[in-house]
């Protein structure tokens, strides 16, 4: 496959998931800000995804580009929490976490875009297994997942056993994992803009603070959500 071929595969992919965002989001029965979901989230996916395929073109064996279509594309997965049939949204409660290993994947490796260090290894491959692990421990033992903000949300098609009790501490279990993930990061990112040179930190300085922020702002957002969802809600829409 040519350069230019591969590339409007990849346009179109994203056009496509993009207008199915849209699709969802506009026949949903619980979302109660359509108009600002189907704006917002259909660019966020699709900024990313650009930004991949403009990466690709210049780096072709460079995986940073690939990484960014991987945060735009798995970040489409959210959508399907939008959708009113049980079975698509519980798919979606429980892979909508996804986009953000993918975005940590990202930012441990920028510029290079490959694992090469142990470190990065531990927090990458760690991220992955929360941002899963999380959702789909808490599926399992929590009936009203778009709670408390969701009314009118599906059946949890995933439930084996509803309870609050437990929901909750698992709930706070994965939320200070999240945070101690996210302090993690930011260390990291902070001792490689350390340690770069200066050429290097005129390169990186964008997506490491820019970056950096979003983590900080996710790691409030898990560390504040036992004590209050709404306050760990504005964390995550800064983020």
């Amino acid at each position: 496959m040519t350069l230019r071929s591969r590339a409007t595969a990849e346009i179109v992919g994203a056009l496509a998931v993009g207008a199915a965002t849209i699709a969802l989001v506009a026949t949903s029965d619980h979302d109660s800000d359509k108009v600002l979901t189907a704006i917002l989230a259909p660019l966020i996916g699709w900024a990313f995804i650009g930004s991949g395929i403009v990466a690709r073109s210049r780096r072709p064996g460079n995986p940073t580009g690939l990484l960014l279509m991987g945060v735009g594309f798995t970040w489409f997965l959210g959508a399907l929490f939008e959708s009113d049939n049980t079975y698509v949204f519980t798919l979606g409660a429980s892979v909508e976490a996804i986009f953000l290993a993918v975005f940590v994947h990202l930012l441990a490796t920028y510029p290079t875009g490959r694992i090469e260090t142990r470190a990065q290894r531990i927090l990458v491959y760690g991220t992955y297994a929360v941002a899963l692990l999380a959702n789909v421990t808490v599926v399992a033992v929590r009936d009203d997942l778009g709670a408390p903000h969701c009314k009118g949300c599906p059946a949890n098609a995933a439930l084996i056993v509803d309870s609050p009790r437990t929901s909750g501490a698992l709930l706070a279990f994965w939320d200070v994992i999240g945070a101690l993930l996210a302090g993690a990061i930011v260390v990291l990112l902070v001792s490689r803009w350390r340690t770069a040179s200066a050429a290097a930190r005129r390169a990186i300085w964008p997506v490491v603070f820019s970056g950096g922020a979003a983590l900080v702002l996710l790691g409030t957002g898990f560390a504040s959500d036992t004590a209050s969802h709404t306050v760990s809600e504005v964390f995550n829409v800064l983020a």
